[in-house]
């Protein structure tokens, strides 16, 4: 078996369990990226009252949790429940994902890389998906890592430490992470650009599921 196969088979094998975790981490995080934003505008008389939603909080509270433990609360800071702990697994698989997904779509032969660049439209579901997958994929992987990476910080307490380690300069370390972690170091344009990704990152195991299942379906004929 070649490496490529390999990580091929890792890239599938991880997706295939964390995918519908994986999905949720992003939908649920695109949700928070501009609770601030929406909060801030509802006390203010802003837009979002406007448009008669006079108190959001209680709905970002809840997608919170959803997004960090997915409802099993922890009863303190540090004690790690299983909604909480599989948060955390499945932010370090994600990273393991695109790594992978990111190693596959560089191209076997130079001459062929403008064609990542691609999405083909006309010609079946299975070439669109696979083009998508590609092209949303590259487009997304570095937002997407940042998002990952900086996740389970908020699950491990061994982990978080290694962040504190790589931050040693900053007094507040996890505000740091936090902005990562959302998109807030570049402001509203990195925000929306980290919404957007989310979104996609979504997509992304979507299209893989039913690029696998294609796959799958083909060899069965053979």
């Amino acid at each position: 078996m070649s490496m490529r196969m390999m990580i091929h088979k890792v890239h599938l094998w991880l997706t295939l369990p964390f995918g519908i975790f994986i999905v949720f981490l992003f939908l649920t995080g695109s949700i928070l990226v501009f609770e601030k934003e929406v909060v801030t505008s509802a006390a203010e008389g802003g837009w979002v009252s406007a448009c008669g939603w006079e108190n959001p909080q209680p709905f970002f509270k809840t997608t919170k949790q959803l997004h960090r433990w997915l409802l099993d609360n922890p009863s303190n800071k540090t004690e790690v429940t299983v909604g909480r702990a599989v948060v955390g697994v499945s932010a370090i698989v994600t990273c393991l994902i695109l790594l992978s997904g990111l190693v596959l779509w560089l191209p076997q032969k130079l001459q062929t890389l403008k064609m990542r660049f691609r999405l083909t439209t006309g010609k079946g579901a299975l070439r669109f998906w696979y083009g998508w997958h590609a092209l949303a994929g590259i487009c997304c992987v570095w937002f997407l890592l940042l998002m990952a990476l900086t996740g389970p910080a908020w699950t491990f307490a061994w982990y978080r430490n290694l962040w504190f380690g790589l931050l040693p300069q900053s007094d507040a370390p996890m505000k740091v992470i936090l902005s990562l972690h959302t998109g807030t170091w570049g402001g509203l344009t990195t925000q929306l650009l980290y919404f957007l990704a989310a979104l996609a990152g979504a997509t992304l195991v979507v299209s893989g599921y039913y690029l696998a299942f294609k796959r799958m379906k083909s060899q069965r004929r053979k």
